[in-house]
């Protein structure tokens, strides 16, 4: 499976575990080293502090979590077709 297949595939999983609110799942992505910054937040160090982080970020109602690894060097971006910020 060709790299662009894989993140592919790891995508759909997190969007579903997001969707069916499968913390465990969403836990899974996260090594014990990893760190999250929740929006408003203080930053959550660890897979346990960052399933627990992203669980109260869906409960309350957010629909879309959006990770980037810290190594990388591209920029999260988004877009839409009006040109509008999202």
């Amino acid at each position: 499976m060709g790299t662009r297949a894989e993140i592919e595939k790891l995508t759909a999983k997190f969007a579903k575990a997001v969707t069916n609110k499968d913390f465990a799942a969403l836990g899974s992505f996260y090594d014990e080293r990893a760190r999250f910054l929740p929006p408003g937040a203080p930053m959550v160090e660890g897979r346990a502090a960052i399933q627990t982080a992203q669980q109260k970020m869906i409960e309350g109602g957010c629909r879309l979590l959006i990770s980037r690894p810290s190594m990388s060097s591209r920029p999260v971006t988004s877009s839409s077709k009006s040109g509008a910020p999202p």
